[in-house]
């Protein structure tokens, strides 16, 4: 006969009484005494480990104790499961280590030798995250300042939390962050911005897993040869009475044939394209504007164009002045004479000077230049003295007051080119 319901560790006496059929009952039976066994309780489980963000980030240790009461427990073993596979510990306590990634839930139980069993004791679940997470970066397009990728992270565990993108010169040590995204996607597109166009930039992807675990991934790129708008640089080369004749020199990045116009304008006109042409970089051309009035003031500008349609332009230089008519006749005869320093030509009415030309400029000696009025080349130069007494100066004295300037005299001089010149100033 089992009786039921008695309390656990605990003390009763028994007796029996008898009953027949009619109910009639015998004597009280001796009276023996029986102890009830220790209840079997649930072990207590310990998890320990080091963690980060939530996760164990390394070994797991899993300590499992017996909970019984101590006169007169009856745990044989404690059996616990969801570790992989159930484990079995002998005696009333133990422990072992959980060294694979993964999501674990603890149970545990106590069993006497004759097999009853305690409660289920439960551990809320946990994970072993130990292990980075994958991360890989791959190129796509290329713009001037722009270079797209796509980055790659995987976690079996705890997942992807993060990408931090960045970049550097090639050139350079320093690295700069130019985002974080935020996501736990497996992969993550972004369009860098950099400073260079035409430069190469090593390229970083940092994946972030939930545990706190990083992995870079790298690659390179080299941004496309930006279209720079090219510059230009011109000078006055030579005139004529009619026409201005203008050097000009350009710089490209990208090389290729430039396209060069001289533009002429008066101080009160519009800019008129006078001469075109084309050639490299880095190489000087010559453009001359004909057409021109005489003895009027002429600003000038260039224009350039590379094979990308950008264009440059020096802005406006001068004024040139162009020279005032010259004899148009090579016959040798004396006829006419021009003023040295304003070069307009004198009228055959004016008399002859009674100021020396040469004493008259504070007693100076100074070098002139010989130049035919007709072809403008200069045949030579002659020094003169300011008081007139050198050895041999020009003779006779019939100098000329120019009636427009006012302040320099000529003196006609037939020269080897056959022309006729007057000497003026340097």
């Amino acid at each position: 006969t089992t009786i039921d319901e008695l309390s656990p560790n605990q003390t009763y006496r028994i007796t029996a009484i008898a009953y027949d059929n009619a109910g009639n009952a015998s004597l009280e039976s001796d009276t023996t005494t029986a102890t009830t066994k220790g209840e079997l309780k649930a072990p207590d489980i310990q998890i320990s480990g080091n963690t980060k963000n939530g996760y164990y980030v390394g070994d797991v240790t899993i300590t499992v104790n017996d909970t019984s009461e101590s006169t007169k427990t009856r745990v044989a073993r404690i059996k616990v499961t969801g570790a992989g596979t159930e484990r079995t510990i002998t005696g009333t306590s133990g422990s072992f280590t959980i060294t694979a990634d993964g999501t674990y839930t603890i149970t545990a139980l106590a069993e006497d030798a004759q097999g009853n069993k305690s409660d289920i004791a439960t551990k809320p679940a946990f994970t072993r995250d130990a292990t980075a997470p994958s991360a890989s970066l791959s190129v796509g397009s290329k713009g001037t300042y722009t270079i797209s990728v796509t980055a790659y992270g995987s976690d079996s565990t705890s997942g992807v939390q993060s990408y931090k993108f960045e970049y550097k010169k090639t050139s350079t040590s320093t690295w700069t962050t130019a985002t974080t995204k935020t996501t736990s996607a497996t992969s993550c597109t972004y369009t860098y911005s950099v400073p260079s166009d035409n430069t190469t930039y090593n390229l970083r992807v940092t994946v972030t897993d939930n545990a706190g675990w990083t992995n870079e991934g790298t690659g390179s790129a080299t941004t496309n040869k930006a279209n720079t708008a090219p510059t230009v640089t011109a000078s006055f080369a030579s005139k004529t009475t009619n026409s201005i004749t203008i050097n000009a020199k350009g710089q490209d990045r990208e090389g290729g044939t430039l396209t060069y116009t001289l533009y002429i304008k008066t101080a009160s006109g519009s800019w008129q394209s006078k001469a075109t042409t084309t050639g490299s970089p880095n190489s000087q051309v010559t453009m001359t504007a004909r057409g021109l009035t005489e003895y009027t003031d002429y600003y000038y500008k260039v224009d350039v164009r590379d094979n990308g349609n950008l264009t440059g332009t020096t802005g406006q230089l001068g004024a040139i002045k162009t020279y005032c008519p010259g004899t148009k006749t090579c016959t040798g005869t004396i006829t006419e004479q021009y003023c040295g320093k304003c070069e307009r030509r004198f009228t055959s009415s004016l008399p002859a000077a009674t100021i020396c030309f040469y004493c008259r400029l504070s007693g100076d000696t100074r070098e002139y230049e010989v130049m035919c009025q007709t072809c403008r080349k200069v045949i030579g130069t002659t020094s003169m003295c300011g008081t007139c007494n050198e050895s041999s100066p020009p003779s006779p004295h019939n100098l000329l007051i120019c009636s427009i300037c006012g302040s320099v005299s000529s003196k006609t001089h037939k020269i080897s080119c056959g022309h006729t010149r007057s000497y003026r100033t340097t």
